[in-house]
């Protein structure tokens, strides 16, 4: 199965006036033996016909298998729907293409899935996003979301667009769908039961253009009707205290209520962590957790483009790429930090990365994911002992778990830039993707095997 009132601003929100940070601590791996390797690196046929840039969270099943999408490459160079797969009798694994996108006229069934995180059905289906495409624009169109089934073998997939984007005049349904789907349900790991609600977020469009939450509810006859639940921008004046552009896709807690975070909005442009709440059938009503950058020095961070996962307390974490401790590696904006905001309200700086000398535990984060202890964990972009990033947790100090190579021709092997979370199996192994690097240079699905 899958791994994982009336609107108010913060200075609202007493519980929002303290920030407290822990001890600024790391620890490094002991062993010198690689725990780390590459499962599958991109770009290995002709034309990157495999797929090249895995972008998204991992989505791991029962039997260990993993899916998820490229944001380019394929027949057609509009990014893939993919499957890495252990074979049984050599314990190699391999990797098959379920999907080309831009495979209709016009990219009428979608195409470049940017953030193509996966959610998988009680029968084995995959759903999921492109950020391009559809019937009403062409290969510049508004992007869809999709259902991918399988066949009671799982040797053929049937592909269907279950909602093009962009039906609605002046793109008021919203465009650019990006980040993960969810619902309720998901962040325990029980499959998608086919019938409830799906949930998510556009980038741009909406009644302000500054993107949306969306809902889509499934019909008897098959069909789907998508709702909007909120319009980013309605509140807060010009500055759009309320934020705009979601990024990172939502969680919902075990209420039933939608978390997630915007890029831009609120203070200095730095974006928010929301939560939206259901008053009544259709109705939702948003609460902004935190504006980011309401410390001094952006000690709370700035720029979060990850999304929020939570915990069974209802407790939300995540990151930002900015704020925090400046770097050269990093820049003036400083190298992100990992938050946790508790079900009260409050934020805490979990840790600023680049903390340690020469950045050697990491910056510039990606998504957090929760271990089965709940313990935050995610690779960092830059930084480590080597130059090219870290996989790390936070227990509750860092702990450097594996540092990457800095990426050059002969020192790649395990690719750079991860672009999503991490998923763990029941033996404790993490698996993830790096964007770019490899042996192919179109970019890498890696594991992680932890010392015993």
């Amino acid at each position: 199965m899958p791994f994982k009132s009336r609107r108010r601003l913060p200075w609202m929100l007493g519980a929002l006036a303290a920030i407290p940070a822990m001890a600024l601590s790391f620890s490094q791996p002991a062993s010198a033996a690689s725990p780390a390797k590459p499962l599958y690196a991109f770009c290995g046929e002709q034309g990157c016909a495999d797929g090249d840039g895995p972008a998204g969270t991992l989505l791991i099943d029962s039997q260990r298998n993993l899916f998820g999408t490229t944001a380019r490459g394929g027949q057609n160079d509009s990014g893939t729907i993919f499957e890495i797969f252990q074979n049984a009798d050599t314990g190699t694994h391999r990797h098959k293409v379920l999907y080309d996108f831009c495979n209709a006229a016009g990219c009428a069934d979608g195409a470049l899935p940017v953030d193509g995180s996966l959610i998988m059905d009680i029968d084995g289906s995959l759903y999921g996003t492109t950020s391009s495409g559809g019937p009403t624009g062409g290969p510049n169109g508004g992007g869809v979301v999709f259902k991918l089934t399988p066949n009671a073998a799982k040797t053929r997939w049937t592909y269907s667009v279950l909602y093009h984007f962009c039906q609605q005049a002046s793109c008021e349904d919203g465009i650019t769908p990006a980040g993960n789907l969810t619902y309720f349900g998901a962040e325990t790991g029980t499959p998608y039961d086919k019938t409830s609600l799906l949930y998510g977020t556009a980038t741009e469009g909406g009644r302000h253009n500054n993107g949306t939450v969306f809902s889509l509810i499934p019909k008897a006859d098959g069909t789907w009707n998508e709702h909007v639940l909120y319009f980013f921008c309605s509140a807060g004046g010009s500055t759009c205290g309320d934020g705009k552009s979601p990024t990172g896709g939502l969680t919902m807690d075990a209420n039933g209520s939608l978390a997630g975070t915007t890029a831009l909005g609120g203070i200095n442009d730095s974006g928010v962590a929301f939560k939206l709440n259901n008053v009544g059938k259709l109705r939702w009503s948003e609460t902004v957790l935190h504006q980011f950058c309401a410390s001094e020095g952006c000690s709370d961070g700035a720029s979060p483009r990850t999304g929020l996962v939570t915990d069974s307390s209802g407790n939300f974490y995540g990151t930002t790429t900015a704020g925090g401790n400046a770097n050269a590696l990093c820049g003036d904006a400083g190298c992100g930090v990992a938050f946790k905001i508790d079900a009260h309200g409050l934020i805490t700086q979990l840790y600023a990365f680049c903390a340690a000398d020469n950045c050697t535990d990491g910056g510039l984060p990606a998504q957090l994911s929760l271990d089965f202890s709940g313990n935050p964990m995610g690779l960092t972009s830059v930084g480590g002992t080597h130059g090219g990033g870290t996989l790390y947790k936070l227990q509750p100090t860092m702990q450097a778990l594996f540092n990457f190579k800095k990426c050059t021709a002969s020192k790649c092997v395990n690719g750079r830039t991860p672009s999503g979370g991490v998923v763990m199996d029941t033996n404790n192994a993490l698996y993830s993707t790096m964007n770019d690097g490899g042996a192919n240079h179109g970019g890498t699905v890696i594991k992680y095997t932890p010392p015993e």
